[in-house]
C-alpha cells in the first residue's frame, strides 16, 4: 500500500459531498436534460451508499420512482414555479432562507451566507446566496474540495458551522413546507421534491451534529 505524503490533498467529506452536489442540482429550476442528468448520477449514489455499510440506507428508490413520475419538461417547470417561485396568494415552499427567517427576499441571513461564500473566494451569481441550491452547493464544495492536512480543519469547521447555522434550518423548513404542500398542492412535482427533502434530512442524520 502506498504511504500518503504529508502534503497529499484529500476531500474533507467526500461521501457527503456527492449527495449535497446531487441535491443542489436537483433543486435548481429544471431545464434541458436535467432529468437525464439526475438519472445518470443515481447509480453512483447507490454505489456509495452500499460501500458505507454502517450508515442507514438513503431513500434513493423513492427519489428514483418520483423522478420517473415527473411530467414532461414544460409541465415540470410549471410545477416547480408554482411550488417555489410564484403562486398567488401564498407560495407553498420558498427556497430562500431569508424568507423563512426574516420574511423578506434579502435579509440578514442572505448577507451572512454571502459572507461565508466570500471567505472561501466564492460568490453566488445565478441565484441568491441563501437559495437552497446555493447553500447545498457550498456545503458540497466544502465537503468535496481536496485540501491539505493543514487546511482540513478550517474546511471542516466551516462546513459544521454552515450546516448548523444555515442549511440545517433551511432544509428542515423546506421539508416542512413540502410536507404541507403534499396536501394543498398534490402531484408528481411535489412528491419528487418531498422525496429530495427526505434525502436531505437523511444527510443531516449522517452528519451527526447537534443543531
Amino acid at each position: 500500500m502506498k504511504k500518503s505524503s504529508k502534503d497529499e490533498r484529500e476531500p474533507v467529506a467526500p461521501f457527503q459531498a456527492v449527495f449535497y452536489q446531487f441535491l443542489s442540482t436537483a433543486f435548481l429550476y429544471p431545464v434541458g436534460d436535467r432529468r437525464q442528468e439526475l438519472e445518470t448520477r443515481l447509480p453512483f449514489l447507490r454505489q456509495l451508499a452500499r460501500s458505507a455499510q454502517e450508515i442507514p440506507s438513503p431513500n434513493l428508490d423513492e427519489v428514483e420512482e418520483a423522478l420517473n413520475r415527473l411530467p414532461a419538461l414544460e409541465e415540470w417547470q410549471a410545477g416547480y414555479t408554482s411550488l417555489f417561485v410564484n403562486n398567488y396568494p401564498v407560495l407553498p415552499c420558498p427556497l430562500l432562507e431569508s424568507i423563512h427567517r426574516e420574511g423578506t427576499l434579502v435579509g440578514e441571513s442572505t448577507e451572512q451566507v454571502a459572507q461565508a461564500f466570500l471567505s472561501f473566494g466564492l460568490e453566488a451569481k445565478a441565484l441568491n446566496p441563501d437559495h437552497l441550491a446555493s447553500e447545498l452547493e457550498f456545503v458540497g464544495y466544502l465537503s468535496g474540495t481536496k485540501v491539505t492536512p493543514a487546511e482540513a480543519p478550517r474546511y471542516a469547521e466551516a462546513r459544521r458551522n454552515f450546516l448548523k447555522d444555515h442549511l440545517y434550518f433551511l432544509g428542515n423548513k423546506v421539508h416542512e413546507s413540502l410536507s404541507h404542500a403534499q396536501k394543498t398542492h398534490p402531484g408528481p412535482c411535489t412528491e419528487f421534491y418531498l422525496a429530495l427533502s427526505r434525502l436531505l434530512k437523511w444527510l443531516f442524520s449522517v452528519e451527526e451534529f447537534e443543531a
